[in-house]
């Protein structure tokens, strides 16, 4: 995980910086609903209150290689296929 870590940070920030405030809101509402890789959430009072920025390093920290598959599964759950795809296809061009 290590070599890939700020590659997948990257894919993810770009990912985030691509949605408009209601949908990045409405990507934190279905984080707090979905139930994540390993069972462990992120904690509610962090995730509220995280800018993009701050939300990528809490993907990574609480999910780590999964992180990209969760983003992407929440993308088409919230009606983003276009983006779940740009986030699929770029995590394939780096694996």
């Amino acid at each position: 995980m290590a070599s890939r870590g700020p590659m997948v940070q990257d894919l993810l920030l770009d990912a985030l910086e691509d949605l408009g405030q209601e949908e990045f809101e409405r990507l934190k509402f279905k984080l707090r609903t979905t139930a994540a890789p390993g069972g462990k959430n992120i904690p509610l009072g962090r995730l509220e209150k995280s800018k993009r920025e701050e939300l990528v390093e809490l993907l990574v920290d609480f999910y780590e290689d999964t992180a990209v598959a969760l983003i992407v599964t929440i993308f088409e759950d919230i009606g983003l296929k276009y983006n779940a795809s740009k986030l699929s296809e770029g995590m394939d061009l780096h694996m």
